[in-house]
């Protein structure tokens, strides 16, 4: 008997029951979607509701000589951001024109100093939610710059060149990248989900992968539904349209061969009670096979596409140990139209 685990893939099988859930892969990347989206809108609307105000000066840098002849290389967006609140010269100006209600702390957090590209080209940006404040710190700095320019021995002077308008920081609406990353990521986590869940069914979709774990002959497949059959099969008994007409002649075959080996009947072991009962009712009803408590030969009752293999696994285990493995299997409540897209037959 093989351990699920080890048993080789029936990629037949394996893709006919991807195929039944593929629909979950579109329905989780809408919820991918759905998700994301709302979650991001919460985040851009609260961005966008407290409003930010910003505004850029230039100065233009003009460096003296000091003893290693280059100044400039020492000074970078990290030395400027550190200069203008540890240099007394230039903080203690600027601290003397704050606004009413602003710490050093706050004018710290709003201004940032940027070399961009040249280094005699500093770009000051303030950042906050009042504009006032905006334009009033960006004032303070711009006259501590330009005094510190005329006193500093590392310049000649910094000239102000130009400030811009007082604008709104605008927050980009980045709805669609949310969209799409939604989606990817629910394509990605339902296919991963749908394969690993497969890959961990222990469940019996056809009669050879019974026989191959169970080292046993599947001497009967016996239709899923009791209501939904045809009144004659080459003249003889009431079967199941739905299953493949090869395996119902098979079913004739080996219901007539049990009846004469084995008129006393048969014995149905299962781990499920209620699937041997629904069995032993077909088989007397469809088969004429009597079912007997005691004597009969003995047939494991095994259920198609059901996941619970370990608990037949156990079963038949324990019958083996006893001496009383049984002689062959039932595979019930089969699905019909699955077997004839894994045969390709009618």
């Amino acid at each position: 008997m093989l351990d699920h685990m080890e048993e080789p893939i029936n990629r037949r099988s394996l893709w006919l029951r991807l195929g039944k859930k593929l629909w979950w892969i579109p329905a989780c990347m809408v919820v991918g979607v759905l998700a994301s989206v709302l979650v991001y809108t919460g985040i851009w609307l609260r961005l966008a509701g407290q409003r930010q105000y910003r505004q850029a000066s230039k100065y233009y840098l003009t460096f003296g000589q000091d003893e290693a002849g280059n100044p400039q290389d020492y000074y970078n967006d990290y030395t400027w951001n550190d200069l203008i609140f540890s240099v007394p010269a230039i903080s203690q100006v600027i601290e003397s024109e704050l606004p009413d209600g602003i710490t050093m702390e706050d004018a710290r957090r709003d201004i940032e100093a940027q070399i961009l590209s040249d280094v005699r080209v500093l770009t000051i940006q303030v950042t906050d939610s009042d504009p006032q404040i905006v334009q009033a710190l960006t004032d303070a700095v711009q006259d501590a710059l330009v005094r510190y320019g005329h006193t500093a021995e590392e310049f000649r002077r910094i000239e102000y060149l130009s400030s811009g308008e007082v604008e709104q920081v605008v927050v980009a609406d980045r709805t669609r990248n949310a969209a799409l990353l939604g989606a990817l990521l629910g394509l990605l986590i339902s296919a991963a989900v749908l394969w690993i869940r497969e890959l961990l069914n222990d469940g019996v979709y056809c009669p050879e992968d019974a026989a191959k774990r169970y080292d046993l002959p599947v001497l009967l497949v016996l239709p899923g539904d009791l209501e939904r059959t045809s009144e004659k099969h080459e003249g003889k008994r009431e079967k199941d349209a739905e299953l493949p007409a090869f395996l119902l002649d098979e079913n004739v075959r080996e219901a007539e061969k049990l009846v004469k080996e084995h008129p006393e009947g048969v014995r149905l072991i299962s781990e499920d009670p209620e699937l041997a009962g629904k069995a032993s009712e077909q088989l007397q009803k469809t088969y004429g096979i009597g079912v007997c408590e005691e004597n009969g030969i003995t047939l494991a009752v095994i259920p198609f596409g059901r996941e619970n293999g370990t608990g037949t696994d156990h079963l038949l285990t324990q019958k083996r140990l006893k001496g009383e493995a049984p002689a062959g299997l039932i595979l019930a409540e089969a699905d019909g139209t699955f077997l004839k897209k894994y045969y390709g037959r009618k």
